[in-house]
């Protein structure tokens, strides 16, 4: 759901908790002039077309914000799972070197293994 909110700011004094009014001011054969202004600094420009009964010297109260719906907790049901045991980090550091030998073809000799190995080859050769 997308919320947009519009807020006139008084072009004039800039104050946020005060409510603001369009206006549309021309002087003359000017091109009008649109100015956003609060009842205190449109107060000059309405006691000269005598629409003002009397001068605004208190803030006008802010205006009501309707309230935010309030979002509802949804509880979320999740099933009941089996635990399955984990491996142990030695269990698992065992099988990646096993895993590594088969891969990479080797195999694990004994020193004793590699000298037979070696005399068995220069004997041949």
């Amino acid at each position: 759901m997308e919320l947009q909110v519009t807020v006139l700011i008084c072009d004039v004094c800039k104050k946020r908790d005060v409510p603001a009014k369009k206006y549309l001011l021309a002087i003359g054969e000017s091109e009008p002039k649109r100015r956003d202004l609060c009842d205190e600094d449109a107060a000059p420009v309405l006691a000269a077309f005598g629409l003002l009964a009397e001068p605004v010297t208190e803030t006008a109260p802010e205006p009501e914000q309707p309230p935010t719906p309030a979002k509802k907790a949804v509880a979320k049901k999740t099933a009941a799972r089996k635990t399955v045991a984990k491996k142990t980090t030695a269990k698992r550091t065992a099988e990646k070197r096993t895993a590594a030998k088969k891969t990479l073809g080797a195999r694990t000799m004994t020193l004793e293994e590699i000298e037979a190995e070696k005399a068995k080859a220069a004997g041949t050769s």
